[in-house]
């Protein structure tokens, strides 16, 4: 599948911010998602519904799959997923990087099988703290797709928001607004 088949295009309003996301997904959540096309619809299905999450709350941000590619490695843990795919020099993952450079990509996600959480990311509580090493997250193929607004989560965490203020407990935001919002 492509993203044009799902309507994910470039931003053509200039008013519009776009980040480029590079996905990797790993061949065990292909597997249990039901196969390559299933993991790459549940995969572009999110990209719709984070864009449409940001249009309907009036949010000039747009996000688009720079590229989509299986990776054989599955994690132990969440925070083993996390770290492999952020550091550039521990033989885990590490071509991720030079994907990143070679498309341009302002984040990357991994998608993996672990059913533990929604996902995890790095996350940005000042707006002066980003950087290239804040720009990772892992999130479950499960929570893909079908109203389940895991990479939308995660992506803002990257960003500077947070969760809901009680699901966030004492976790700040980057600024006293970077709350999301709970139904």
């Amino acid at each position: 599948s492509d993203p044009k088949d799902f309507g994910i295009e470039r931003a053509t309003d200039t008013n519009v911010s776009e980040i480029d996301v590079l996905v990797i997904y790993s061949s065990a959540a292909k597997s249990s998602a039901g196969g390559d096309d299933n993991i790459r619809n549940l995969i572009y299905s999110s990209f719709v519904q984070t864009n449409q999450s940001f249009t309907n709350s009036y949010v000039d941000l747009s996000i688009y799959p720079v590229f989509v590619e299986e990776t054989s490695y599955e994690p132990a843990s969440y925070s083993d997923g996390l770290y492999c795919i952020t550091e550039t020099d521990d033989d885990c993952l590490d071509y991720v990087h030079d994907y990143r450079e070679t498309y341009y990509a302002d984040l990357v996600v991994y998608v993996v099988n672990d059913n533990t959480y929604c996902g995890l990311s790095w996350h940005v509580k000042h707006f002066n703290e980003y950087s290239d090493q804040n720009s990772f997250s892992l999130v479950n193929w499960r929570c893909l797709g079908n109203n389940q607004y895991a990479l939308a989560r995660e992506i803002a965490k990257n960003l500077g928001s947070q969760t809901d203020h009680e699901s966030a407990g004492y976790e700040e935001g980057a600024f006293p607004y970077s709350y999301g919002y709970q139904t």
